[in-house]
């Protein structure tokens, strides 16, 4: 008898031993076998709205199809909770892809009511960040004034410039029309949206500086003595000119009527206008 008490085993403790060890492998199948819910895109720093699917993840030999499967959420950043009948206590029950457009931390599980079971939680954060200002035309030197264009392919939003070498805020100018630019300047701009962080801060720094004036005739080889017309090729300017081979400047002889060119010589001409540079040199050459 002693023998046998060292190794007898009743036949009820190994049954219930038995039955432990498989219901830990079937709780351990079901666990494993609700994953919880991925998100397409994932979470980041987007530029426009986007729209957010939401897929169950399963182990197929538990779960051949998700046909079963129900996915509760929450965009509030509180948790989904879904009890084992499947009643959703807190959330809302996933049917299509949602439109995010706005900060939002996307919270998400999957159930199956049929077994009650409830897989863990997925998170994923959206963010938004407005799309930098874009000038049209931009940076340059122009010989006329410019019509200016400011926009952001973010929609709905607001532009915010400045014209005085500030950075832009909400205390800024709000664009609204195109803004003429006739004298040197450099604008600044930051696009924002309600919800959304304000862009980059862009700048385009316009310049002005009148074409080369016109010489007619545009020199040549002449038998008698010739008169040369000097010509803006913008409206306002002035011209400064020299017959003595030296560089014109603002202190050279203004340009009031024809020039009489009765020797060779070449004469050398510029365009000025307040607020812009001077025009590159004109020059043309005469034989006589």
């Amino acid at each position: 008898m002693k023998r046998i008490s060292y190794f007898f085993i009743p036949f009820f403790i190994l049954s219930i031993i038995l039955s432990c060890s498989q219901d830990q492998s079937i709780t351990k199948n079901i666990e494993v076998s609700l994953y919880a819910p991925t998100f397409i895109p994932l979470g980041g720093e987007f530029y426009e709205s986007v729209n957010v699917e939401i897929k169950a993840n399963t182990i197929p030999s538990k779960y051949s199809t998700n046909k079963s499967i129900k996915i509760a959420y929450t965009t509030d950043g509180t948790d989904p909770i879904v009890n084992k009948d499947g009643t959703i206590v807190n959330g809302q029950l996933y049917i299509s892809p949602l439109t995010i457009d706005r900060f939002t931390i996307l919270k998400a599980v999957c159930f199956v009511k049929e077994d009650g079971v409830v897989s863990n939680i997925g998170r994923s954060a959206y963010s938004f960040k407005a799309a930098y200002p874009i000038f049209t035309p931009s940076t340059g030197k122009y010989g006329l004034d410019q019509t200016v264009k400011i926009e952001s392919s973010t929609e709905g939003s607001i532009i915010y410039y400045t014209t005085d070498g500030t950075s832009p805020s909400q205390s800024s100018n709000i664009y609204v029309t195109p803004l003429t630019i006739s004298k040197p300047v450099t604008i600044k701009a930051v696009a924002y949206r309600f919800g959304w962080a304000y862009s980059e801060t862009k700048e385009a720094t316009f310049s002005f500086k009148p074409d080369t004036p016109n010489i007619y005739p545009n020199g040549g080889i002449f038998d008698t003595p010739v008169d040369v017309t000097l010509s803006p090729s913008l409206m306002g300017c002035d011209i400064r000119y020299t017959v003595d081979d030296s560089t014109p400047d603002d202190s050279s002889t203004s340009y009031s009527g024809p020039v009489t060119i009765n020797s060779s010589k070449n004469i050398k001409a510029i365009a000025i206008k307040t607020g812009m540079e001077n025009s590159e040199v004109a020059v043309a050459s005469f034989s006589i």
